[in-house]
């Protein structure tokens, strides 16, 4: 890194830790590679420190430090990448680093907050074990107060800034790395206060029962706020998965009060949870929620247009045509799952559609494909291969027909 370069990398830093300090109380702390300070805008960044090392692994500089090492080469080559971490207080940190030719130079920790409202009966009894004197733990409870509570997707978009600042460069959610740092600790059932989380809830499944299409909002609103209690034994991963599992559950309910077939929603709840418990990291967790609710939305917005024209034969055989687009569904297969003659069936679902059963089958693909290409970060082949195309060009051919640009272009656009 030049002179230069490094002057404008520290003007940006210096600007940025004194914007989040003053936002969300999220501080910015730089360190050498033994993990010195160099310098925070943390008020007390003695205590910072410290609480990295409380409710980690029993050497936690030395596994940081490991965890580093093992990800200098794959760092180096995507222009670093976030590395989110925890303790079992609670508390979740992320870090990034600098390089001086091949060497780290600066370690950076943005932190601590939490993801969830914290139980301060469960971190006392944590501070206690480490035989702390009365007024330390006394201090350190102080301080607990001044953390904030933040969505994760808030968290993900302060590390996506201080990658920027640090590189220049733009990532996803998808590229942040994880280190997860076990506890033996039980996680303590207490009540807890929910931000108006009830009422941002209901908000949103009211769209779902809609079908409204306009929810980016709303969504968004209720990410950052959505606190529901600690449902894990401490592992952050762990509480997001069943956040998610939760949250499609009762998005699946409200598309049914919104006219979409119970069977339908269960099939396609089950779907998800299943793709949800398959998932390794936060990034991928984040985007599949959003594919979730949007698709049940674009299902139930559907199935609202065409209630009044459409007979339950032929709304069945959409849906079931919807379930399955990655296989290959024919006319005479959907004819004899209905009880009906290939032609019958053919004519009597173009007359209530309004287009064949192949455009329609197109069509839906391309629905798909919007938003895959909108809420994923997987390549044009790999879509096109989830959809069941013989090959990407093909699959780019029939997008274009529909949309008039490629899927790159789309994906470039939205």
């Amino acid at each position: 890194m030049q002179d230069q370069n490094k002057e404008q990398v520290e003007q940006r830093i210096k600007i940025f830790g004194e914007l989040l300090s003053s936002i969300h109380t999220v501080f910015l702390t730089a360190y050498d590679t033994n993990f010195g300070m160099v310098s925070s805008t943390a008020p007390h960044p003695d205590i910072v420190t410290a609480f990295l090392g409380l409710g980690s692994h029993p050497q936690f500089v030395d596994d940081m430090q490991e965890v580093i090492n093992q990800e200098v080469d794959e760092w180096v080559q995507d222009h670093s990448a976030p590395i989110v971490f925890s303790n079992s207080l609670g508390m979740v940190w992320m870090s990034e680093v600098t390089f001086e030719g091949a060497n780290i130079e600066r370690v950076y920790v943005l932190g601590p907050v939490f993801l969830d409202d914290y139980s301060v009966y469960h971190i006392k009894e944590e501070l206690e074990k480490y035989k702390l004197s009365v007024p330390i733990r006394h201090i350190f409870m102080n301080y607990i107060k001044e953390i904030p509570v933040l969505s994760l997707n808030r968290f993900y978009e302060y590390g996506i800034m201080l990658h920027h600042c640090l590189t220049g460069h733009q990532i996803s959610v998808s590229d942040f790395l994880y280190e997860r740092t076990d506890s033996s600790a039980p996680v303590q059932e207490t009540l807890r206060n929910f931000h108006g989380t009830y009422a941002a809830e209901q908000e949103i499944l009211q769209l779902v029962r809609e079908g409204n299409m306009d929810y980016k909002e709303v969504l968004d609103k209720y990410i950052s706020v959505g606190n529901v209690g600690n449902m894990s034994d401490g592992q952050f991963l762990r509480q997001e998965k069943n956040v998610v599992i939760m949250f499609t559950t009762l998005v699946s309910r409200a598309a049914i009060s919104g006219g979409l077939p119970s069977e339908t929603a269960y099939d396609l709840c089950d779907t998800y949870i299943r793709r949800t418990e398959e998932t390794q990291d936060l990034g991928s967790l984040t985007l599949l929620n959003r594919e979730m609710f949007h698709d049940f939305v674009v299902r139930v917005h559907r199935q609202k247009i065409n209630a009044r024209n459409i007979s339950p034969q032929i709304a069945k055989a959409c849906d079931y045509i919807c379930l399955h687009l990655n296989e290959k569904v024919d006319i005479h297969f959907l004819a004899q799952y209905l009880g009906y003659s290939d032609y019958y069936f053919s004519n009597k679902f173009k007359q209530e559609v309004g287009m064949t059963v192949r455009d329609f089958v197109m069509e839906q693909k391309v629905e798909k494909a919007k938003s895959m290409l909108c809420n994923t970060t997987d390549s044009i082949l790999e879509i096109s291969v989830a959809l069941g195309y013989g090959s990407q060009s093909y699959f780019g051919e029939v997008f274009r027909k529909f949309t008039g640009m490629t899927p790159v272009e789309y994906r470039n656009k939205h």
